[in-house]
């Protein structure tokens, strides 16, 4: 599973915010979050591009990297 819904939920970002940044809606981003749609390059992205705004530091790894099996 991605860090994604760990990362946006640190930031307090909402998956309605997400789909709005990239124009789908908030159930195909769910899915997507999810692992059972996979995100497009562009929509990654602008997922890292935004989430830079909030912390420089913040890698691809970071956000889309696969977790603990813990998680």
């Amino acid at each position: 599973m991605n860090r994604l819904k760990s990362i946006r939920a640190l930031y307090g970002v909402s998956q309605k915010e997400l789909s709005e940044l990239l124009s789908i809606s908030t159930s195909v981003y769910s899915m997507k979050e999810n692992g059972q749609r996979s995100f497009k390059k562009n929509e990654i992205d602008k997922i890292i591009h935004f989430f830079k705004k909030k912390d420089p530091t913040l890698t691809y790894e970071e956000i889309f990297g696969l977790g603990d099996e813990n998680e």
